[in-house]
């Protein structure tokens, strides 16, 4: 207690009192300004972050448990340390020496860890750009422990996306590495994913058949048993989604007749004793038109007029336009060639009323305006507003 009129000593100012007296105090952050008390408080118990271990050593080390060692290597990751570790495993991937083989295992081994230390959703943007080196990496020389490693890791990052994210992120990256200039590994592993996206999220993907069947269709008949019976897969798969029930009974002969040529003649004339009296949309178009293709690839007038006359009766039964769309690039220049260049008058007569048919529906004449649509240009440029891009993203997106 003090005394009366005893005055109680001052109290010295603590170092930070004095360093703001001199106007020397720093910054909280370069937003503390503009957080509320509460997200200040958030800040200023944040402990201070550290950086993780070089990934460099964990790459180039051998592992006697490589699952082990990039799982307690991932535990000392943060999500603001992904864009770093990405740049520094792209080239690992892409490094196609046969004495680094043990530093692409070792990379690609890292990527599952890491989607499950940091949480798949999370980690999933920023793992993106990993997933075509990864599936390049399906034909690697260095033996199968390196093509193994590539898989789960490739499985890893389409398990942390979201159903659309599977369709608009997936697709194009799965569907580009399906052509003739890639390794059968590669083609496999990616129908392989395409089966399993179409398995987890059907409806998004199911509507992305006019985007998945150009890429798929002409390895139905691959001469790798494992690429074929994943294209076979895949398509029977992506066509339940199909709710037409003219074109629904006659799928399995469609599927067939792009597996085997010498059917296709047959099927075609199939398609066109079929009496169509559904609305017809993109997926029912979709299976159609790669037959399609290959009827005016014939060059048979009797089998060209009849894929002109199957594609006057469906189009007949479109509503709407972006039905259609997807297709014109490849049945309007066969349908114009085929009207000017068959001998027989009628048959030319009839592929012009096709072309005239198809052209009125593409423009939407005569039709009920289509509902608008969410453009991606313009959700980005919106996003872009709140929470701008860096420029790997914006290669990706």
């Amino acid at each position: 207690r003090l005394q009366k009129g005893h005055k109680p000593p001052p109290i010295a100012p603590s170092h930070g009192a004095k360093k703001k007296a001199a106007g020397q105090e720093k910054p909280l952050s370069p937003s503390s300004a503009s957080l509320s008390p509460a997200m200040t408080d958030v800040v200023l118990t944040q402990p201070p972050a550290c950086p993780p271990p070089d990934a460099t050593v964990y790459l180039t080390t051998k592992h006697a448990d490589l699952a082990a060692a990039a799982t307690n290597y991932a535990s000392t990751l943060t999500l603001a340390s992904l864009p770093e570790l990405v740049e520094k495993i792209l080239p690992v991937l892409a490094n196609t020496d046969k004495k680094k083989s043990a530093e692409r295992e070792a990379a690609a081994a890292l990527v599952p860890a890491v989607s499950t230390a940091i949480s798949p959703p999370a980690a999933a943007p920023y793992l993106v750009p990993l997933l075509r080196p990864l599936l390049v990496l399906l034909a690697d020389k260095g033996g199968k422990a390196v093509q193994g490693a590539a898989m789960t890791a490739a499985v890893a990052i389409v398990d942390g996306w979201s159903a659309q994210a599977k369709k608009v992120i997936g697709i194009p990256i799965l569907t580009g590495v399906l052509g003739t200039d890639m390794k059968w590994q590669t083609q496999a592993g990616a129908l392989e994913l395409i089966l399993k996206m179409t398995k987890d999220a059907a409806e998004e993907i199911g509507t992305a058949m006019p985007d998945l069947v150009p890429g798929i269709a002409p390895l139905l008949c691959d001469s790798k048993a494992q690429v074929a019976g994943n294209a076979k897969a895949a398509m029977e798969l992506l066509c339940a989604s199909i709710d037409n029930t003219d074109v629904q009974p006659l799928v399995p002969a469609l599927i067939s007749a792009l597996e085997r040529p010498p059917e296709v003649e047959d099927c075609i004339f199939k398609l066109a004793a079929t009496t169509f009296v559904q609305q017809v949309e993109a997926n029912a178009l979709a299976i159609t038109v790669p037959l399609l293709k290959r009827g005016f690839q014939s060059r048979k007038t009797p089998v060209m007029r009849m894929c002109a006359k199957i594609i006057e009766n469906m189009a007949k039964l479109v509503e709407r336009p972006s039905d259609v769309a997807p297709f014109l690039p490849l049945l309007m220049p066969a349908l114009e060639r085929a009207s000017e260049e068959i001998s027989d008058p009628e048959a030319r007569a009839v592929c012009g009323n096709a072309k005239e048919v198809l052209d009125r529906k593409s423009k939407g004449l005569g039709m009920e305006p289509e509902p608008p649509k969410a453009q991606k240009e313009v959700v980005i440029k919106a996003f872009d507003e709140i929470v701008p891009r860096g420029d790997k993203l914006k290669e990706l997106y």
